[in-house]
């Protein structure tokens, strides 16, 4: 028996393509239902609730088709995957859409947030029979909702980059680690999406900050220098102009989060400037992010422990090639392989 796992996305659209898929029976549809509808068809009405916004801003949803075994009822296979391919648990289903929201928010600025995971049966019209808060949501700011909502439209391309960054993190959350290991940059990709889906300007713009020192802060010394040179060098290595623009850039917004938790921050730069700030460390994050995940070569760099790691940022900004960073600390290929566990991923309230 077919059955549906839908996470409707909120303020989400393309540029004509109805359906897309990711990989392993995950895909992105447009929606076929009317979802208050069926909330009050599944006796769900009163759980719907005031999350109408469902209806009024959700033209597509994140789907998972998969085969029930009512002999398995906590294991579901996905449509179209191998047929030699093990099963997923129900709750690695969530978990998996979590991330992909997660690729969503670094493949590219735009406000699609999501509220609710559904269970549909295959039945005509579906009845839901699972329902489950996951209390994300990112709403337009209202100032300017023309250029998010432009943001929220999606091209083939920037799907096909999703799909790309959307497997990539899954495989790095799933990797086997022990407890006590430090996983710099799953961490960093938590903090991004915390950053994306909070509202508070300060606590946003902490957010994104942290999420760069995740990566780049490997000791306590003369971190706001190191942050800067680093940084420009990862990013700009080859172009000095560009280099020292974006080493001021990180200064200035260094100072600004010392202000902030130190408590000063709206009070002392206005709400103007920090939205512009905000706007300057999400486009920084975004593309170390982004240049991270595209290279296999790059993230096997920040599985290194912090002492390797600084050594090698260390030899960067005194002009080694980035891509001979493996030479500085005689590391050999495959330190972080994507190996698949068991074991949940942190989610970003960790």
């Amino acid at each position: 028996m077919q059955r549906a796992h839908v996470l409707p996305l909120n303020y989400f659209a393309t540029d004509g393509i109805e359906h897309f898929d990711l990989w392993d029976g995950y895909s992105i549809t447009k929606r076929r239902h009317n979802i208050p509808a069926l909330m009050g068809n599944s006796l769900m009405g009163e759980a719907f609730g005031r999350h109408d916004k469902e209806e009024m801003h959700c033209h597509y949803w994140l789907e998972y088709r998969y085969q029930f075994d009512p002999f398995h009822p906590g294991v579901c296979k996905g449509i179209g995957t191998k047929p030699d391919q093990l099963g997923t648990k129900i709750d690695d289903v969530e978990r998996t859409m979590k991330i992909i929201m997660y690729a969503m928010h670094i493949a590219k600025k735009s406000k699609t947030g999501y509220t609710w995971v559904l269970g549909l049966t295959e039945s005509d019209p579906p009845f839901i029979d699972y329902l489950t808060n996951l209390s994300t949501e990112v709403y337009l700011s209202g100032e300017n909702a023309i250029e998010e909502i432009r943001q929220c439209v999606w091209t083939k391309s920037q799907l096909e980059e999703l799909k790309t960054l959307s497997k990539r993190i899954s495989d790095l959350f799933n990797q086997p680690r022990s407890k006590k290991e430090y996983h710099r940059l799953t961490r960093a990709i938590a903090f991004f999406e915390l950053a994306c889906c909070t509202f508070n300007l300060d606590i946003s713009f902490v957010n994104f900050m942290i999420s760069l020192e995740s990566l780049f802060n490997t000791d306590r010394a003369e971190v706001g220098y190191k942050m800067r040179s680093r940084i420009s060098y990862f990013l700009e290595q080859d172009d000095p102009h560009k280099r020292n623009e974006l080493a001021n850039t990180i200064k200035k917004l260094y100072s600004f989060r010392s202000d902030i938790v130190h408590g000063e921050g709206l009070a002392k730069y206005g709400e103007t400037t920090a939205k512009e700030y905000i706007y300057q460390v999400e486009s920084v994050i975004r593309d170390v992010l982004k240049k991270i995940l595209h290279s296999d070569d790059l993230t096997e760099m920040f599985c290194l422990n912090r002492e390797k790691l600084g050594v090698v940022f260390d030899t960067i900004v005194s002009g080694v090639p980035l891509s001979m960073w493996k030479s500085t600390v005689g590391e050999k290929s495959g330190h972080c392989k994507s190996a698949k566990s068991t074991s949940p991923p942190p989610s970003p309230s960790q």
